[in-house]
């Protein structure tokens, strides 16, 4: 879409996509191998209106992002007022460039798939802590109580089954 045919935008939405497997080129002069094309793009959308995909560009640096910004008229983009990204410090080191007066807010998608993460480190690490180990003392307490009277080393788990 070319710059002149923009509608005003209120809400842009940056996401980067990545196309393709990376190819690689070997270099003739020193032999060592190197991408032949970032296979990373952004991509510029109206995420609150209908205009849907608003460009595209190579890469997904600031650097990128502020040489597209550089394509579209100042007052368009003075007539941003957020910019939903994804948590990338690059998104939001370009916007911080290229759109001081946009308020910079995280993509919802992002966000709970942040906080699931969490929970599942969190889940997982309280999963592996209650596995029984012979050191921990829950584990100690529970098989005292589980242990039959007969079978009980000490007399006062012994007690515990009589009741």
């Amino acid at each position: 879409m070319s710059a002149a045919a923009l509608e005003p935008v209120e809400v842009l939405g940056l996401d980067e996509t990545r196309r393709g497997r990376m190819q690689w080129r070997q270099n003739p002069e020193t032999g060592r191998w190197e991408p032949a094309a970032d296979r990373w793009h952004t991509g510029f959308v109206d995420a609150f209106g209908v205009q849907g995909l608003l460009g595209q560009v190579e890469g997904r640096a600031p650097s990128d992002v502020l040489a597209w910004f550089a394509t579209t008229p100042l007052e368009w983009r003075r007539q941003i007022r957020y910019v939903a990204i994804d948590m990338s410090t690059g998104y939001c080191a370009a916007i911080r460039t290229g759109l001081l007066h946009a308020t910079v807010v995280v993509d919802h998608f992002h966000v709970v798939q942040l906080a699931d993460k969490m929970l599942n480190i969190v889940r997982r690490r309280t999963t592996a802590g209650l596995r029984g180990r012979a050191c921990d003392p829950e584990w100690k307490a529970r098989r005292r109580l589980l242990r039959p009277a007969r079978t009980s080393p000490t007399p006062s788990s012994a007690q515990c089954g009589t009741r």
